[in-house]
């Protein structure tokens, strides 16, 4: 009898479990499994028709790869007009297919899929020589979709990728040439130049390159991807524990965060402008040449009596540069000086004034030395004697300098002009250059 009361027991206490499971699971989930998927594809569609001028696609082709900027506008009866315009795949040419066609599918859950092919998305995942291509994707797991933002998956290569709806005035090519001004600003020829990426506690040291900020020298090496959009980087799929998004600040000495909670988050460049000007002066082959837009008017009115008066004596000035040059070709002693190229009767002529040169990190201090002999045909020519000649292009161009970027902002300062000031005001623009002639 007891044995019987217990097996009662056990099974009424059975039947009470799996009745509060129901229960339960009826709470969960209204629907079953099918017509949540269905409802969950027939969203995801509606969101992405509803957008009359499309999604701007944050596409990154895998984890490791920097991301591209492309275009979608998702028409209602399945076709796809999709754009873009990188150096990878369209080789800086804006391309746009409008012959691709699009679906929403089951596939362990909502799937987008271009399903016929576009020179756009698929080159992502075309073979290359090496087998494996840019090893991108053209289906896509859609995580989330709404009318606000759409958080998709890479099928094959799981690399996760943003859509937003573009500005409905927004024109399309003028979208891809706003990125392309931002990344020159910003990027442009900076491959090899050390950033730091800061977030509360951490300050990491990372190398730019190609779209990615990496640090070699880690285990495994580190990689914060980025992609540039209109007015902001915004770096890969979590950031740095939620900092994603940096705008550049009013002085562009630094990118901001622009995430709630991460304010202190910045991403930094490498060298101030007046580290960057020694860094590169200091490098074999470079040179700075001036350039008279955006000097100072007394610079430029000085510099063309000096060829004014060389002009009436035959010869015609053809370049200034300030350089850090070999003394004799056999040694590997260098000194700085101010090259003056020039030409006589249609024959180049290169000399050069040496100067004693003083640096750190808050000035540039340059003094007069002595000239060099293959000056001498131009100096005598524009004064009495060689030492007084050469006097004339020293007394413009020695004197302490600080640096600042020309334009553009102070990542970029490969290709960026330099503004030298003067510590009386005197402004001296000169531009980097890799070529001696």
């Amino acid at each position: 009898m007891m044995k019987m009361r217990t097996n009662i027991l056990l099974l009424l206490t059975a039947s009470v479990v799996l009745m509060g499971c129901s229960r339960d699971e009826k709470s969960l989930f209204d629907d079953n499994a099918d017509t949540r998927l269905n409802k969950a594809l027939k969203n995801a569609e509606n969101s992405f028709v509803n957008e009359e001028n499309g999604w701007e696609m944050l596409y990154f082709p895998n984890t490791v790869s920097c991301g591209y900027n492309i275009l979608v506008k998702f028409n209602p009866n399945g076709q796809a007009i999709v754009a873009a315009c990188n150096s990878l795949t369209t080789r800086d040419r804006y391309v746009q297919d409008d012959n691709s066609t699009w679906t929403v599918k089951a596939d362990y859950g909502p799937l987008l899929s271009f399903d016929t092919y576009n020179e756009v998305m698929h080159a992502w995942a075309d073979p290359q020589t090496d087998g494996d291509g840019y090893l991108g994707d053209y289906e896509f797991l859609i995580l989330k979709a709404s009318n606000m933002s759409a958080r998709l998956k890479g099928k094959k290569h799981d690399a996760y990728t943003q859509m937003f709806p573009l500005a409905k005035d927004l024109d399309w090519h003028n979208y891809f040439e706003q990125v392309q001004a931002y990344s020159n600003l910003l990027f442009t020829g900076n491959n090899g130049m050390p950033m730091t990426l800061k977030d509360h506690a951490h300050e990491l040291k990372y190398i730019y390159q190609d779209g990615i900020l990496q640090d070699p020298d880690s285990l495994g090496t580190l990689y914060f991807p980025l992609i540039v959009r209109p007015g902001c980087v915004q770096l890969y799929d979590n950031g740095l524990d939620g900092a994603i998004h940096f705008e550049l600040n009013e002085a562009k000495d630094k990118l901001v965060c622009t995430d709630p909670g991460h304010e202190d988050a910045c991403i930094l460049p490498g060298f101030s402008p007046i580290q960057y000007f020694l860094y590169r002066f200091n490098q074999k082959n470079t040179n700075w040449v001036y350039e008279s837009e955006g000097t100072s008017q007394e610079v430029v009115d000085a510099l063309a009596t000096i060829q004014a008066d060389a002009q009436a004596k035959g010869a015609t000035i053809s370049r200034i540069a300030l350089d850090r040059m070999r003394k004799n070709a056999m040694a590997n002693d260098t000194i700085t000086s101010l090259r003056i190229s020039y030409l006589v009767d249609g024959k180049l002529f290169e000399g050069y004034i040496a100067l004693d040169y003083e640096a750190n990190n808050d000035y540039i201090r340059l003094s007069a030395g002595a000239a060099d002999a293959s000056l001498e045909p131009l100096l005598k020519r524009i004064a009495a004697t060689s030492a007084q000649g050469a006097k004339r292009f020293t007394d413009i161009f020695c004197g302490s300098y600080t640096v600042e970027s020309q334009s553009g902002s102070q990542f970029n300062m490969i290709h960026m002009n330099l503004l030298s000031t003067t510590v009386n005001g005197k402004k001296i623009h000169i531009i980097a250059n890799n070529e001696m002639i």
